[in-house]
Parts: C-alpha cells; sequence; structure tokens
C-alpha cells in the first residue's frame, strides 16, 4: 500500500509535469489531456486499478553522443521496447519510476536527466489476472556517460538512424520521431 506520505508528491509532481510539458502534436495533447483528467486520483498510481487504467513510466536510454538508444526484448510483446513499467508505492515519482525500472531492467544507473518527456496512452489487452485497461505510459529520457556495454543478452544499444529495422513497436518509433524534434529544438 502507498505511504501516505509520498502519495501527495505524487499527485502534485504528476499534475505539475503533465501542465508543464509542452506537447509537440494533437496525439500528444490528447493524451495530457486524458492523463491530467485521471491523475488526481490516488488509484490510477496502483498497478490494481484497471477502469479506465493506471499510470506507468518508462526510461529512453540514450547514450553520451545521442546516437544511440538502449531497449530490451519484451518477451511478451516479441519485439524490442524501452525498459518502463508500474509505479511501485515507493516511488516518489514517476521520474523516479522510470529510473527504478531503468535500473532493475537493464541494470544501468548514473544517468543524466535530459528532462524531455513523451506522453503515450495504450491499451493492454486482458489476461487471466487483469482484464483489458489503459496504460497512462510517462517516458523520460536520460543521457548515458559510461561505457555502452550491454546488461545482459536481452539489452541493447541501437543506432537511432534506421531504428525501425530493429524494432517495429509504433510507440517507440512515434517517441523517436518526437525526440528528433524536441533535440532539433534545444541545445542539449
Amino acid at each position: 500500500e502507498r505511504s501516505l506520505n509520498i502519495l501527495p508528491l505524487m499527485l502534485s509532481s504528476t499534475q505539475l509535469l503533465l501542465t508543464r510539458h509542452l506537447c509537440i502534436d494533437s496525439r500528444e495533447r490528447s493524451h495530457r489531456q486524458r492523463m491530467l483528467s485521471v491523475c488526481g486520483s490516488a488509484a490510477t498510481f496502483s498497478k490494481d486499478f484497471h477502469l479506465p487504467g493506471h499510470f506507468t513510466a518508462s526510461a529512453f536510454l540514450l547514450s553520451a553522443e545521442l546516437d544511440l538508444i538502449l531497449l530490451l526484448h519484451h518477451s511478451k510483446i516479441g519485439d524490442w521496447v524501452q525498459p518502463g513499467g508500474h509505479v511501485e508505492p515507493s516511488d516518489p515519482t514517476l521520474r523516479h519510476a522510470a529510473l527504478r525500472e531503468l535500473e532493475e531492467e537493464t541494470s544501468f544507473s548514473g544517468v543524466e536527466d535530459l528532462d524531455l518527456v513523451d506522453l503515450d496512452i495504450h491499451r493492454v489487452p486482458p489476461t487471466e489476472k487483469a482484464p483489458a485497461h489503459l496504460h497512462f505510459d510517462v517516458r523520460f529520457f536520460f543521457q548515458y556517460r559510461g561505457s555502452k556495454s550491454p546488461a545482459g543478452a536481452d539489452v541493447r544499444w541501437f543506432p537511432l538512424v534506421g531504428l525501425e529495422k530493429s524494432t517495429g513497436d509504433a510507440s517507440v518509433l512515434l517517441a523517436m520521431q518526437r525526440l528528433h524534434s524536441r533535440l532539433d529544438s534545444r541545445v542539449v
């Protein structure tokens, strides 16, 4: 159960993050509006809340040169995707949840926050344990300054140029298009 001391921080930080986020297209604006409409409820931060869904957090890790992205092979999806997952009761913010997921799934830590975010809402099909529901995925971009050695066979660095040859996941490819737009409009 979520600590009562952490919950107000999660709620307020998520509302602030979404309110301040500069969307770059109509799809992202629509996602932000939908996320803002549900983020006032503590239940939407629990992986056990399914109607309409719950928040998740993802981490896109870029190389120091911003030319490679770290992806992991997701066995259920059968494709290469970004690290990420459910918010845990001990996570004070979605950014913290994304960093925790990155370290748990890839063993990478000590990354630099690029202060870039992408918003995605996707449907999760029903399973034996849960009905169909939505994931309100807040995706953070980080930069790794160390060696590019992968953490395991199911974790790899892929070139950003030609990424569509390595993953067929449409949401990953869309996030990379948005990343290019954001990087083109600022100095990193």
